[in-house]
């Protein structure tokens, strides 16, 4: 038995009292409390509403079954015509018994007309009657849920239960019940403005202007028209104020609210009954421990969670407001996937993973697209012809750089070394610190190569950032000069005739940085000079970003140059 069927036991004069129009005071009263206190009572109204609605007019429902195929319209029109046109049918008065101890006189019966259309009318209703019941019995689940939410996004998800599974687009609604993420990460976006990314492991359920997170990680951007929004756990619940916050729900019960923007406010305790704790501002945040009723202050967390994804480049953003062009070289998205000591030969595009020739050699002119990653564009030889050389995949972007020797030496890659043979391995430092590294990283650009990015590429994979600059330390690596200081009579005696022009107390060379074909930095720089610390503003509309180290003493020796810690500035898109 139902709620519904509970009340109407308990209140039997209910819907005499809803249906008539005529009620007095103290009865109108009497529906008034029972609708303002009592749950039950209001969804017995809701549900005789409901009723009352679709059977009101038995006309509108007849020519809703006009689509029915199981129907025969034209059977019933017929049946209607007849009605209207033949006589009405007499039925004849009954005889009276036979008497048993006196004779009964019995009333004359009335003569009935029984039309064939009421009959049909009857049936109608009947049927919608009927139809109202099913529905009622076999699709309850969803008589007073709604729609609340879209899934807009998903990366990488494995769901426990099949029958729940959702793709990209899918409406959610607030009956979903527990939905148990076993992996990956979705995003959710409520139709009141708010953006919600989960990612598993995570146990939640979508409700009105709130999700319940059993656990799990969840990151939460709300709008303006959805303040108010609630993230509940089964110990605590984190109401907004207009925020940007991340929400981390343990097994244990325990959870972490760290607020990025705005402020929320903290209520502790279980389902129905929260009591009010403290409010969080922007930039701090707390871990709440059920067990023993304590808040702490911690550490925020700005990287912990996946604020945005993009599921087509498996683009992910934690919160970094930079991004590692050294780790696109390396085959990654920019945000530390990339592969350390990976990126692209110069003279064919191709991708490759290792050190292949531990000799200078020649390249040929030519732009070289590069398929392996949609965030670089191409690479190239520059001074290796005369004139000016594209820079771009579209031709209208070239550069003109002075007449090379068109030697070269190695790749360019994600990392900082020199291997001379297989046994010497030289490390790359700039200002005393050792590039290559995770926490340093570097792309090395052996002189007479060039590689440009694609920015627009960047932009589609994170909608939710703006690029602003470029920032990078460009130099020669100061062990050049170790090694040339410990060389007994110079390097110039180890040098083919080829190279003779190379200095030998010091290695120079260019370096070039061009945004859509434009030069925005030119500069000589040798061993012996400190590294130039580059900050080039981006704007909008900008999409190639270009890369470029030439010699500039007629030699490729020592030329060991790279771009430390090269990194595009973000910041968030402008609403």
């Amino acid at each position: 038995m139902n709620n519904n069927d509970s009340f109407l036991d308990n209140y039997p004069e209910f819907f005499p009292l809803i249906a008539d129009r005529e009620m007095t005071d103290e009865e109108f009263e009497v529906v008034k409390a029972l609708l303002k206190t009592n749950q039950a009572a209001r969804n017995a109204y809701f549900d005789m509403i409901n009723l009352e609605v679709l059977l009101r007019d038995s006309k509108e429902l007849g020519e809703g079954f006009e689509g029915n195929p199981c129907i025969d319209m034209d059977f019933w029109r017929l049946l209607a015509h007849e009605e209207e046109t033949k006589p009405a049918i007499e039925i004849p008065p009954q005889q009276p018994p036979r008497e048993l101890i006196q004779k009964v006189i019995w009333p004359q019966k009335n003569k009935y007309k029984v039309s064939k259309f009421s009959i049909f009318g009857i049936a109608m209703n009947v049927a919608a009657i009927l139809f109202v019941v099913l529905f009622l019995k076999f699709a309850p689940q969803r008589f007073h849920a709604f729609e609340v939410a879209t899934l807009v996004d998903q990366l990488n998800v494995k769901w426990a239960h099949p029958d729940k599974i959702r793709g990209k687009g899918s409406r959610l609604w607030t009956d979903e019940g527990l939905l148990d993420l076993k992996q990956g990460m979705v995003k959710i976006r409520y139709d009141d403005g708010v953006d919600v990314v989960i990612e598993g492991p995570a146990l939640f359920e979508i409700n009105q202007s709130q999700v319940y997170l059993e656990y799990g990680r969840l990151y939460g951007c709300v709008s303006k028209s959805g303040l108010g929004f609630r993230v509940e756990t089964p110990t605590s619940q984190f109401l907004d104020h207009g925020t940007e916050f991340g929400v981390l729900a343990n097994i244990d019960g325990s959870s972490e609210l760290h607020v990025m923007e705005g402020k929320v406010e903290l209520f502790t305790g279980s389902r129905g009954q929260f009591k009010s704790c403290q409010m969080v501002p922007e930039k701090k945040a707390i871990k709440y421990n059920a067990t023993i009723d304590q808040v702490n202050k911690i550490p925020i967390q700005k990287e912990v969670f996946a604020r945005s994804f993009n599921s087509e480049s498996k683009m992910v953003w934690r919160g970094k407001m930079h991004l590692n062009l050294a780790d696109i070289i390396g085959g990654g998205n920019g945000f530390g996937d990339g592969a350390i000591d990976a990126g692209i030969d110069a003279t064919t595009g191709k991708t490759l993973d290792r050190l292949l020739n531990y000799n200078p050699f020649e390249g040929s002119a030519g732009y070289k697209a590069v398929s392996s990653s949609p965030y670089i564009d191409g690479v190239f030889i520059p001074g290796a012809g005369d004139g000016p050389i594209p820079i771009t995949s579209e031709g209208s972007y070239t550069a003109i750089f002075p007449h090379t020797s068109g030697a070269l030496w190695g790749y360019i890659f994600n990392g900082a070394f020199h291997q001379g043979t297989p046994a010497t391995q030289t490390p790359l430092e700039l200002a005393g610190v050792v590039f290559g590294t995770p926490d340093n990283p570097a792309i090395t650009i052996h002189s007479n190569q060039g590689v440009t990015f694609d920015l627009s590429e960047i932009r589609k994979s994170l909608p939710a950032l703006s690029i602003t600059g470029f920032r990078s330390l460009a130099g020669i690596s100061q062990t050049v000069q170790d090694v040339l200081e410990k060389k007994e009579g110079g390097a110039t005696d180890i040098l083919p005739e080829s190279q003779k022009g190379f200095n030998a107390d010091r290695s120079n060379v260019e370096f070039w940085v061009f945004l859509d074909g434009k030069q925005a930095f030119c500069q000589k720089i040798s061993s012996a000079d400190e590294a130039a610390e580059l900050e080039i503003p981006i704007a909008d509309n900008v999409r190639f970003l270009t890369l470029a180290v030439t010699e500039s003493d007629d030699s490729v020796s020592y030329d060991w140059a790279l771009f430390g810690r090269p990194e595009l500035i973000l910041e968030l898109a402008r609403q």
